[in-house]
């Protein structure tokens, strides 16, 4: 079936939502996103958080090898601006650019004492996103302890730490796959390392 922009939208938020509500649980908008027909470098899934994020009002920056033509097509389907890194509030990652990805917390904007919603969710393309014990999360939404893995490698880590080190200031994170797996991380989950 083609994707319905109302429809389907509609179930990616309730899907995204509690990902984000249970920091490592994984959601799966595959089926959502499957009618999509739209060529890009993004993958499908991505294209599915573009229809629940972006609107006139708010900006984003795409960090890939690609940006521009991303970039094109996202202002074209969203009628969101393009804006410089550190002003955009989304911040799309592509798989092309992952290694970019620590650098990045350094240049999002992280909000103010007086308006911390005013910061950057990152938005990050992976290779995989599963529930195997490479990266221990606790916090706020978490039972006792989730367990994630990404398949990227763990020099975000430490940038994700520093950025999100002033509560309530940060970044927060969702991660989607190409089968339409999405994991989040808000500010306040703490992770590390292993189990």
């Amino acid at each position: 079936m083609p994707f319905d922009k109302v429809h389907d939208t509609q179930q990616i938020y309730r899907k995204v939502l509690h990902a984000m509500s249970r920091p490592g649980e994984i959601s799966n908008i595959f089926s959502e996103v499957e009618g999509l027909t739209l060529q890009s470098a993004m993958l499908k899934p991505t294209v599915g958080f573009l229809y629940l994020l972006l609107d006139r009002e708010v900006g984003f920056h795409v960090v890939s090898r690609h940006a521009d033509e991303v970039s094109q097509l996202i202002a074209q389907l969203t009628y969101s601006k393009e804006t410089p890194i550190e002003e955009a509030d989304y911040i799309f990652v592509l798989q092309d650019a992952l290694g970019e990805l620590p650098a990045v917390f350094g240049k999002g904007k992280t909000g103010n004492l007086i308006d911390p919603q005013k910061s950057a969710t990152l938005i990050v393309e992976c290779p995989a996103v599963a529930n195997n014990q490479v990266l221990s999360l606790k916090g706020p939404g978490i039972k006792s302890e989730n367990f994630l893995d990404l398949g990227l490698s763990p020099e975000w880590l430490k940038a994700r730490a520093l950025a999100n080190s002033e509560y309530p200031l940060g970044i927060d994170m969702m991660f989607v796959d190409g089968m339409g797996a999405v994991a989040c991380l808000p500010r306040t989950s703490q992770i590390k390392e292993g189990a």
